[in-house]
């Protein structure tokens, strides 16, 4: 008897009791394989984009394991340099960074750990395998993804070895060392590259500035000594990328010189720039200070920076600097500190004889954000510029 097909009520034939057809098969297996294609190649790219991730904060690590992290600090002074501040060179090897290279006294690592104990140099391999490529220069590589990832912490090698310092040696009255300045002489100490430390040692000029060049990053301990009294002053200064440090103005116990100038400042015996005595004011209650300074030379001074110091407690910041009118800093987070240099970009042009207005506007109470601050009166000033001169005042 032959089975007649199933039918509903409206007498059409219906698929109730047959099975997919070979063609709806082939079409099911197709779209399953889109679907799997489709989420491989997803799989893929999520893969490589957290590799990619990965590979990018190991690239950090090793960049600050190697010159230190800029956003650790104390009483505002950076604390941490890394290899290059505790060594005063770069590692030759990424080794470096885990293990001290022998004997190395001033060597205060680990500066990076690996993540797997299994794998003691994980550190120095990237997501895909591949050894991070490292020469000793300013730049880490990864390659293991088939293209080149890189983190370049330094414009160049000078820009973490060779950094200037820079400071002003007075008296207790403010007074600089003039002639005298050749009794003076001011000594840092910083690390070697070998492990070890080593010393330089200059005199200040007349105006009791003074500067080194050639320092590696990383904090350092200056001496000043006044051979005639046996007298000594000492500062700590942080040296930074490029910029380099400031050791601000170091104060030796006893009045030994005299202040020629009057009027309140002093601009150094020999100084070209000096100060306008009885220019300095505190204006806005407290939160702006201003005073002149004048080329006494005949011929204009290019300034290209200059160092500005004031000597109440820290944690008073100034929002902007003007020169002459021209705003050369203007940063309402990351403001000016104590000692910090603000570079007159492009430079300035000071004219002979005549006198020129300095503005140091907007104190807050902190580096970003905040409130207002105020300087209070008999706050003492000091102020170095490019051409090597320093001037002395305090504020009435």
């Amino acid at each position: 008897m032959v089975r007649k097909p199933a039918t509903n009520h409206t007498g059409l034939v219906t698929k109730a009791e047959s099975g997919f057809t070979f063609i709806e098969l082939v079409i099911v297996i197709v779209i399953l394989g889109v679907f799997v294609t489709v989420a491989t190649r997803t799989i893929d790219t999520s893969i490589d984009a957290s590799r990619q991730a990965e590979a990018e904060d190991e690239l950090n690590r090793l960049a600050i394991a190697t010159v230190g992290n800029d956003k650790l600090a104390s009483g505002g002074m950076r604390t941490d340099f890394g290899y290059v501040g505790d060594v005063g060179a770069l590692p030759p090897s990424l080794d470096y960074l885990a293990s001290n290279p022998g004997g190395y006294a001033t060597w205060n690592g680990p500066y990076i750990r690996d993540n797997f104990v299994e794998n003691s140099a994980d550190y120095k391999t990237d997501p895909w395998g591949v050894v991070y490529s490292y020469s000793g220069g300013v730049t880490i590589q990864s390659t293991g993804s088939g293209s080149t990832i890189t983190k370049q912490f330094a414009n160049s090698t000078s820009d973490i070895l060779s950094t200037p310092l820079r400071g002003v040696i007075l008296d207790r009255d403010g007074a600089p060392p003039g002639t005298d300045a050749s009794n003076v002489t001011v000594t840092v100490t910083y690390p070697n590259g070998a492990g070890g430390t080593t010393t330089s040692t200059i005199n200040p000029n007349s105006s009791g500035s003074f500067s080194f060049t050639g320092l590696p990053i990383g904090n350092h301990s200056i001496t000043a000594v006044y051979s005639t009294a046996n007298d000594t002053a000492l500062a700590y200064s942080s040296s930074l990328p490029r910029v380099g440090g400031y050791a601000g103005v170091m104060r030796l116990g006893g009045a030994y010189w005299t202040d020629t100038t009057g009027g309140g400042g002093s601009g150094g015996p020999g100084g070209v720039i000096q100060y306008v005595g009885g220019s300095s004011e505190l204006e806005s209650n407290g939160k702006e200070v201003k005073f002149k300074i004048r080329n006494t030379g005949s011929t204009n001074i290019s300034l290209t920076w200059m160092i500005i110091t004031w000597d109440v407690p820290s944690g008073v910041y100034a929002e902007e600097v003007k020169l002459d009118g021209t705003k050369y800093f203007n940063n309402s987070c990351n403001r000016l500190t104590s000692g910090d240099t603000v570079f007159i970009s492009p430079s300035y042009s000071l004219p002979p004889a005549q006198d020129k207005k300095i503005q140091i506007k907007k104190y807050k109470n902190a580096l970003c954000g905040g409130s207002d601050a105020s300087i209070p009166p008999n706050t003492s000033y000091t102020v170095e510029f490019s051409n090597g001169d320093t001037i002395t005042f305090t504020v009435m």
